[in-house]
């Protein structure tokens, strides 16, 4: 910005304060994010007056059931727009990209751990691995209710208002059975396998090339070669369909898979060498970066039986397109 917007911005400030008196500063609110209760299978957390956009891939089944501000992200080549009223599910694995953010957000987000999610796919006798058939599901449909119950879990007040118990408060038998009604909830609303089928077959098979060589130095013409495009076409596709170029995707894919041997206690180090990274330090850096904890604090946490899900954010976006920065 020049010394002459400056001027101009110092002269209508002085205008203001002389026709107008004391103008008080515009305080925003302030992000808050906290986990309101862990155990049972779940984790139920809340984010409060969320600015910034979010880009990367969760660990676990879960969902985002948001209170107030409005959102459009990119999901396997398509672009949702997302509000209260609707739930958004996630897929372990999958890049969600957030492009632009019409004011801050307030929402709840559950995750389910894998043992919670596989009992209730045994006793609805549901076949193969659960891959949502989409990734919105409107807060009218009956199988949401239950999901939304789950959210109130922690919760001081429900949508009308009426004071909830306190977690504490709440007998085991209650939490259990909100939780086992969640997650048979969550696993009717699996499509299969074949939904992954809708992505172009070029970079369907550039993703599973990159993910079954995660330890392994990967060049841009190799996956090129082995899905039959050149590299050029095949970077335009891939990041229209996954929101993010190869590397950026790899990259997602290595920490999504440390964060897994972390948790199972594999020392930083060996996580390191067995996703692929060069050595500790880049892991290092690049957890910090896309998780916001370093691997030796999620590691703790882990062993705690504290299971953290701290996401990457970016910076917040006006309306009219994704941040270039």
């Amino acid at each position: 910005m020049g010394v002459l917007a400056h001027a101009n911005i110092a002269q209508v400030a002085l205008g203001i304060r002389r026709y107008a008196g004391r103008v008080s500063p515009v305080v925003r609110p302030r992000r808050r994010a906290y986990v309101r209760y862990a155990g049972a299978g779940v984790l139920v957390g809340r984010v409060e007056d969320e600015p910034r956009l979010w880009r990367g891939m969760k660990d676990r089944h879960g969902f985002v059931a948001p209170e107030r501000g409005r959102w459009e992200f990119l999901y396997r080549g398509g672009r949702y727009r997302q509000a209260p009223g609707i739930l958004q599910l996630k897929q372990p694995g999958e890049l969600y990209c957030d492009l632009v953010r019409d004011e801050p957000a307030t929402y709840d987000v559950v995750l389910f751990e894998p043992a919670t999610l596989d009992a209730a796919r045994s006793a609805s006798a549901a076949a193969g691995a659960l891959v949502f058939a989409s990734p919105q599901l409107p807060d009218g449909d009956p199988r949401a209710q239950a999901l939304l119950r789950l959210c109130r879990i922690g919760a001081e007040r429900d949508a009308a208002g009426s004071r909830l118990p306190a977690a504490s408060a709440m007998t085991p038998l209650a939490i259990e059975t909100l939780v086992a009604e969640a997650a048979l909830a969550l696993v009717s609303l699996g499509g299969g396998e074949h939904t992954i089928g809708r992505e172009r077959s070029a970079v369907q098979r550039a993703r599973a090339y990159l993910i079954e060589r995660l330890a392994e130095p990967v060049r841009l013409d190799d996956v090129a070669d082995h899905v039959r495009l050149d590299k050029f076409h095949l970077i335009r596709a891939f990041r229209a369909e996954v929101g993010a170029p190869p590397y950026e995707f790899l990259t997602h894919a290595r920490v999504h898979r440390a964060r897994e041997l972390l948790r199972r206690g594999v020392r930083a180090g060996e996580a390191a060498a067995a996703v692929g990274f060069c050595d500790q330090s880049q892991l290092h850096r690049h957890f910090v970066r896309l998780v916001g904890v370093t691997p030796g604090r999620y590691a703790a946490c882990a062993r705690s039986s504290l299971r953290v899900s701290i996401t990457h954010a970016r910076a917040p976006v006006t309306r009219g397109g994704p941040d270039r920065t």
